[in-house]
C-alpha cells in the first residue's frame, strides 16, 4: 500500500494534486488487477456494460463520463480479445455493446482482486476517510455539469 502514499506537496494546484492522487490509486487498480489481464480502465467499462446491457456507446460514454472517442478507443482493445461485441442497435444507425461469455467470465475473475484493492484501499485510508472522500467526489462532479 505505499504506492499509495500522497506526500505533501508544496503545489497548490488543486488539479495538479486531484490528478496526482488519481493516477496514484489507477496505478494501484492496474497492479491489482494486472494478473487478469486487464487493467482499472477496462474492468470498469466491462462492469459499466454488464449493468446496462446491451448498451450504445454514446449511453455508455454518458454514465461512464467520458467522451465518445475514448470511449471507442478504450472498448476496441476489448473487442478483439473478444471480451465485448457489438450488435446493430434497436436504431439501425447506433451498435450496442455486451459482454460475451469470455467477457463474463474474465470480469468474474477480476472482480476477486477489484474487491481485494477496494479492501485495500479502505484500510489504507479508513471507511470515514473514504466516506468523505466520496462526498467530495460527488460535489466535484456537480461542479463539472
Amino acid at each position: 500500500m505505499d504506492n499509495l502514499h500522497i506526500s505533501s506537496s508544496n503545489i497548490p494546484c488543486h488539479c495538479a494534486n486531484l490528478r496526482r492522487a488519481t493516477r496514484m490509486v489507477t496505478q494501484f487498480y492496474d497492479q491489482m488487477l494486472a494478473p487478469s489481464g486487464l487493467k482499472g480502465t477496462q474492468y470498469s467499462l466491462l462492469r459499466y456494460v454488464e449493468q446496462l446491457e446491451p448498451v450504445n456507446m454514446t449511453e455508455l460514454a454518458k454514465h461512464m463520463g467520458l467522451d465518445r472517442t475514448t470511449l471507442v478507443r478504450n472498448a476496441k482493445p476489448l473487442e478483439a480479445q473478444g471480451l465485448l461485441a457489438s450488435a446493430r442497435g434497436r436504431d439501425l444507425r447506433t451498435h450496442e455493446l455486451h459482454l460475451t461469455e469470455p467477457g463474463r467470465e474474465k470480469l468474474k475473475e477480476a472482480t476477486v482482486m477489484w474487491q481485494k484493492a477496494q479492501d485495500n484501499l479502505e484500510e489504507f485510508l479508513g471507511s470515514t476517510q473514504l466516506e468523505n472522500l466520496l462526498v467530495l467526489v460527488g460535489k466535484l462532479h456537480q461542479v463539472a455539469e
